[in-house]
């Protein structure tokens, strides 16, 4: 076996030292500190990379460990065969605690649930418990293509601090909030996938759906609510109110549209949970007071949607308010509790978006396949799509029915509808199928992502068998 170590930090734009010490190889150079534990012995070339060789028989092993360590932070150290492989065994024996305590789910699509619940806490950030939205960056929906994002950062709002004009949507795992965005040219990218791109120009959008996200799952979880804890009360509070104040506002929506902001509909249905989850909880916050005012808003949402977000001419609720344009994330409508199921305009909107935004027999599986409004606009599936799944995956895909405009297959966007609401009408400019990205077949090569990524022991090993 042959072993070769030749560490490039900062995506490739640092040239670390590495020193060959006792039980492994130091490397110094860029933002952080890296020790490898080895027990083959290595030697430093003149390219500052680490070699060395090792000949193993059948059922021998030996380990290796990556240490990493920002420089405010402790040196990384050199681990012994031994502590590598007690460490290994703790990973083990966590993981077979957690899968005992969590992997008990034994209802529908029991193996996706429990396979979904082992990449979330993969995806964990073990000094904080938040969740990184993804562990790559710039891998693609398509190879070669543009749309190629950095999502290693974590939505938690709640503990990084906000504004009531401003929430942000995102931070990176470490609690960093400035994400800019920028283009690494010297990368070739995933097949050729370019620009690669580190941060997320996102992080700055005004997105008024988070205002809906966490007092939705307050409410979920009432009964464990600590009422007494007036920072949890006020803060959920301030939530509402903050609804109360920028529902009425475009902004770039679920999708992150880096076009024009808009009046989308899923933005305006989460200011409306924020407001009716608030008002189920008025009595354990504590706020009586407020309830007048959020239910005026409530239900001035509530007209809106209905007045605005359906178009006649599609027959279903639309992306945005006078656009034609279809979204899954108006699924979410029944899913919120905004309509009931048997509401006519919910199976409307169900065989509209199965027989436009899907391709073959399992909608499910091709909820990427939604309309794209601008080249850097929507770029992957998000909370919308992921649970209004579960209403594509238990109805079948329709006949279409005659009697009612179709424009999916033709990729031309339907005229827009005449109406007096110019007001909260979509920008002009084409959203056709064409712009919508398409899923593709090819699975994407994960690569590991040491930004963000912050490790305090063990990150990789290798248990070589012939």
């Amino acid at each position: 076996m042959a072993l070769e170590f030749g560490p490039r930090p900062e995506y490739g734009r640092v040239v670390p030292a590495l020193r060959v010490v006792e039980g492994g190889v130091r490397a110094r150079g860029g933002p952080a500190a890296l020790a490898l534990s080895s027990f083959v012995p290595l030697t430093v070339s003149a390219d500052q990379s680490a070699r060395g060789t090792v000949r193993l028989s059948a059922g021998e092993a030996t380990r290796f460990a990556l240490h990493y360590a920002a420089l405010p932070d402790p040196r990384p150290r050199i681990l012994s065969q031994e502590d590598i492989a007690h460490r290994l065994s703790d990973t083990v024996t966590a993981w077979h605690r957690w899968s005992a305590e969590h992997q008990n789910y034994d209802g529908p699509w029991r193996d996706q649930v429990r396979f979904a619940g082992r990449v979330l806490q993969a995806l964990s950030y073990q000094p904080t418990g938040a969740i990184v939205a993804a562990p790559t960056t710039s891998l693609p929906e398509r190879a070669g293509g543009r749309r190629n994002w950095d999502y290693r950062s974590t939505a938690d709002a709640a503990a990084t601090g906000w504004t009531r004009t401003h929430l942000q949507i995102m931070y990176g795992i470490g609690g960093e909030h400035d994400l800019t965005e920028r283009e690494l040219p010297h990368l070739f990218g995933w097949k050729g996938s370019r620009p690669v791109r580190v941060g997320n120009a996102a992080w700055n959008q005004p997105q008024v759906d988070v205002y809906g996200e966490l007092p939705d799952s307050a409410a979920r979880f009432a009964p464990q609510l600590d009422t007494t804890d007036g920072t949890q009360r006020a803060f959920l509070m301030s939530l509402a109110d903050a609804a109360v104040e920028a529902w009425h506002q475009p902004d770039h929506g679920i999708w992150e549209i880096r076009g024009a902001p808009r009046h989308f509909l899923h933005s305006k249905l989460m200011c409306w949970v924020a407001l009716d989850r608030a008002l189920k909880l008025a009595d354990r916050l504590g706020a009586q007071q407020r309830a007048e005012e959020w239910r005026s808003a409530h239900d001035e949402i509530r007209t809106a949607i209905e007045r605005h977000g359906f178009s006649e001419t599609v027959g279903a609720f639309t992306q945005s308010f006078g656009s034609t344009a279809l979204d899954t994330s108006a699924l979410m409508l029944p899913i919120t509790g905004f309509l009931p199921a048997t509401d006519p305009r919910v199976p409307a909107t169900l065989d509209a978006i199965t027989e436009h935004l899907t391709r073959g027999q399992f909608p499910a599986v091709h909820l990427l396949a939604r309309p794209g409004p601008s080249p850097r606009g929507a770029h992957g599936p998000g909370p919308g799509d992921l649970r209004a799944g579960r209403l594509l995956r238990q109805r079948p895909r329709p006949a279409l029915r005659t009697g009612r405009p179709t424009h999916g297959d033709t990729a031309r966007q339907l005229p827009p509808r005449p109406s007096a609401i110019s007001d909260w009408s979509t920008p002009p400019g084409p959203s056709t199928a064409r712009n919508r990205p398409r899923p593709t077949d090819s699975a994407p090569q994960h690569t590991t992502s040491p930004q963000r990524c912050r490790a305090g022991g063990l990150v990789s090993n290798g248990n070589i068998r012939q």
